[in-house]
């Protein structure tokens, strides 16, 4: 008898939810810190050791990921793709992994979850416009074959960190943005908006050039309005030394946003 196809069975549902309730609950750290830094970078890295740290407390009580959440990991091939794809150069935010055991195939039992970053707000400067960015640099990537972000699954999850403006002026700017950039809009779930915390609104479904096809995207948004945020200032490289200097040697000083 021929194996189910994954995304027919529980195993990516848990896997997805899973990976909902590790991220909600790094989000939710997130937001109890009052001093973070301001740019998206550093900002992943610091929820990515809530997340792990998330994580590790659930697989105490017996559940949580087998495998580490990966910080911007390259896309990884599937069974049949060239080489030298170009979206195999692409990084994601996050990947969480997963085997599925009970797999007849190898090629079908490692399974990975995408999720991608971005901030919200006033726009940082005049050519970037960060609830614009949301959609044309953020979900696009799970659209665009050449980006090939969550190529080969059913839904991923993108994070937005508010850092400044009013949510619902957030959703309105980042829904114009998906209306001209031919996605359908994302809608705010009746639980409505939880301050200094997060936000799960309602995932939405889009069709693209990757399969599968119709994708379905997860946002959950924090909100950091409440925290000062300071800027990571890093020496000038110089040379292939002075690139492993600087992520030893990095320094934080407050500023305006670059």
């Amino acid at each position: 008898m021929s194996r189910p196809n994954l995304f027919e069975v529980p195993v990516w549902d848990h896997l997805e939810q899973l990976v909902l309730e590790i991220f909600s609950q790094g989000l939710v750290a997130l937001a109890d810190e009052t001093y973070l830094p301001r740019q998206e970078d550093f900002l992943n890295r610091r929820l990515l050791e809530c997340c792990r740290k998330s994580n590790h407390g659930l697989r105490r009580e017996g559940r949580g990921l087998p495998c580490p959440i990966f910080y911007e990991a390259s896309n990884q091939p599937l069974a049949d793709e060239e080489a030298r794809e170009a979206r195999l150069r692409n990084r994601p935010d996050f990947t969480c992994g997963f085997h599925d055991d009970l797999a007849e195939n190898y090629a079908e039992a490692d399974i990975l979850y995408t999720i991608e970053c971005k901030r919200l707000g006033s726009p940082s400067t005049s050519s970037w416009i960060l609830n614009t960015n949301y959609v044309v640099n953020g979900i696009s990537r799970c659209e665009d074959p050449e980006c090939g972000y969550a190529d080969g699954t059913v839904s991923g999850m993108m994070v937005g960190y508010i850092q400044s403006m009013e949510p619902a002026e957030i959703l309105a700017e980042v829904n114009d943005a998906a209306f001209i950039n031919g996605f359908n809009i994302i809608t705010l779930s009746p639980k409505s908006w939880v301050l200094k915390s997060v936000t799960v609104l309602n995932p939405h479904a889009f069709p693209r050039r990757l399969l599968p096809s119709p994708f379905r995207l997860n946002h959950l948004w924090v909100d950091l309005r409440h925290c000062e945020f300071f800027e990571v200032s890093l020496p000038a490289q110089k040379g292939k030394k002075g690139a492993k200097r600087q992520q030893k040697t990095a320094t934080t000083k407050k500023g305006k946003n670059k």
